[in-house]
């Protein structure tokens, strides 16, 4: 595959990996632990697991994603200075990443989930959304900025040495995993912790481009291995004692890391045989603001439809309406200059 092709494909990449975080979310609910309000009327473990699987891996790669781009831009693009300059850097993220999510708070999110939830009053929502402990589902651009924030200092050592870089971030992946099961996750800065691990990873993968290759083999051993995972850690969540306990974190990192790559080589092969036409390019565009607005649709689409249909047709039905609602809203607010900037929209 020719490597600018690949560096071009991670716009399809990026963006069928956001659809993924859409049909995950529109699964969720048979998990029955996701919009915990209502229950599902007609059960379906198998919805569940798929919602639980695609979790497995979808955020993480979308990280991925943003280290492998990264890495060009700061290190082969000829048009690198604001990847150099830390201010313009900072600026850039900031413009990307916290005005849509401020204004998807107090416009959306906010309101949206005073509907559904009694949460006792304004406390809640100063610390999870002004303190971004536990914004539901914008909690990502938030984690994203700060993967961006930490990893522009270490970038010179993750592009020297490999070995301290994977050190560092395994070390932080362990931290940020322990505090966060501790201490109020504030700006979201111990997922951030966990998550510049994935973004190393995306880093590296452009690094060594050269080097790097993945035959239609390896991943369908790495998609074996995702499943294989996948169940184990099922597993050994309902065993007892210490020792299962921190062996399902190990399983847990090692399904999180070969999901992520799988992910993103599965996505390349697919943007290879994929052209991308008007209505892709428009999606590209605003899925972003897809990702930002779509999950309380999914909530208000559940409370119409649960238990009304099969659970599968119920599930693809509430996907398709929150992508087409989500990219309406987003169409109809980019029209704007200052909508296009709110949510983060491409501009064309």
């Amino acid at each position: 595959m020719n490597l600018e092709q690949r560096l071009n494909n991670c716009n399809f990449v990026r963006t069928g990996l956001i659809l993924l975080v859409l049909i995950g979310h529109s699964a969720a609910f048979w998990t029955e632990n996701w919009f915990s309000i209502v229950s599902p009327k007609i059960a379906c473990s198998v919805l569940g697991n798929f919602a639980n699987w695609l979790g497995s891996f979808h955020t993480y790669a979308l990280t991925l994603v943003s280290g492998y781009v990264y890495y060009y831009k700061r290190y082969e693009a000829k048009e690198s200075k604001s990847y150099n300059d830390f201010l313009l850097f900072l600026k850039n993220k900031s413009k990307r990443c916290l005005i849509p999510y401020a204004f998807v708070s107090l416009v959306w999110a906010i309101p949206v989930d005073s509907i559904f939830y009694d949460r006792g009053g304004v406390k809640y929502y100063l610390v999870n959304f002004g303190l971004a402990a536990s914004p539901s589902q914008l909690w990502f651009i938030v984690m994203l900025f700060g993967v961006f924030i930490m990893a522009w200092p270490l970038s010179d050592l993750f592009r020297r040495n490999t070995v301290k870089s994977i050190v560092i971030c395994i070390g932080l992946y362990m931290f940020g995993y322990g505090m966060g099961r501790i201490f109020l996750n504030i700006f979201n800065i111990f997922s951030a912790c966990q998550y510049l691990l994935f973004f190393l990873i995306g880093f590296k993968i452009r690094q060594y481009k050269e080097k790097w290759k993945v035959s239609p083999a390896n991943l369908a051993i790495a998609a074996g291995s995702s499943f294989i995972l996948f169940f184990y850690q099922l597993f050994l969540a309902s065993s007892q004692g210490i020792y299962f306990k921190l062996l399902r974190v190990l399983v847990l990192f090692l399904l999180h890391c070969i999901g992520a790559v799988m992910a993103f080589e599965i996505m390349q092969l697919f943007a290879d045989r994929f052209k991308m036409g008007k209505v892709f390019q428009s999606l590209n565009r605003n899925s972003m603001a897809i990702y930002l607005l779509h999950q309380q649709i999914i909530w208000f689409m559940i409370e119409a439809t649960n238990g009304k249909l099969h659970p599968y047709l119920n599930a693809f039905i509430i996907a398709a309406a929150a992508l087409l609602i989500a990219w309406l809203f987003s169409l109809l607010i980019g029209r704007f200059r200052l909508g296009r900037i709110a949510l983060g929209i491409i501009q064309k």
